[in-house]
């Protein structure tokens, strides 16, 4: 996942950074007050914004031939 989101991050740079910092911030400000319904709601929202926000700015950048990927990952063959 750290590789996906750093991929993300070089195609839009554009994005909010200080909003997502503000929103990082309050997820641990409610993990650290016990507030673990509070924390996974926040944490909903921020992929949500950052979701909403990115799409866009990746459709202008990425080709139109691009596949979309949707669901789970595939796991690898057993050997």
């Amino acid at each position: 996942m750290s590789g996906r989101v750093r991929w993300l991050f070089r195609l839009t740079p554009q994005r909010d950074t200080t909003g997502m910092w503000v929103e990082h911030r309050e997820i641990v400000d409610a993990i650290v007050a016990g507030q673990p319904d509070v924390a996974e709601l926040l944490t909903a929202a921020h992929v949500e914004r950052g979701r909403i926000e990115s799409m866009p700015l990746l459709a202008a950048q990425l080709p139109a031939s691009a596949p979309v990927v949707r669901g789970r990952r595939r796991r690898a063959a057993a050997s």
